[in-house]
């Protein structure tokens, strides 16, 4: 649990140089909520023979940190959206976050009826509390 108090630690000192609410404040301001949610996925996810890992809608990181240092996997990738890896205060806590992990990340969009353009295989692929944007639903004939 030590491990886990320093990197707690770390991005509680990279949210003090953001806005209070910037998107992602949250999850480090209820650490114990979320991290317990992340806790509960890695828990209940089979890494028999995974050994690269990527992650869409990384967010914070949070989950790959877990799979890091609980699963001992090193492979893992990271992906989100372009406003959260930027430095403004709209995205730059996100990608500060991250960059405490030392892990490839890259932007990607996942588009629906479009297959995800990826550059390399992955063992195993996750998205958890990911949005998916779709079209507008259509509405049934009345």
């Amino acid at each position: 649990m030590k491990k886990n108090l320093s990197y707690r630690e770390k991005l509680l000192e990279i949210s003090k140089r953001h806005w209070k609410k910037a998107p992602g404040a949250k999850y480090i301001h209820k650490w114990d909520m979320y991290m317990l949610e992340k806790q509960f996925c890695v828990d209940n996810m089979n890494f028999d023979g995974v050994n690269s890992v990527l992650e869409i809608g990384c967010g914070m990181g949070m989950l790959a940190y877990l799979i890091k240092e609980q699963k001992g996997i090193s492979d893992i990738e990271l992906t989100d959206v372009d406003e959260f890896f930027d430095h403004t205060d709209k995205g730059g806590l996100y990608k500060d976050c991250c960059d405490v992990l030392g892990l490839k990340r890259f932007v990607m969009y996942v588009n629906m009826n479009e297959p995800m353009k990826l550059d390399r295989q992955y063992d195993m692929i996750v998205a958890t509390l990911s949005l998916i944007h779709i079209s507008e639903p259509t509405r049934p004939e009345r």
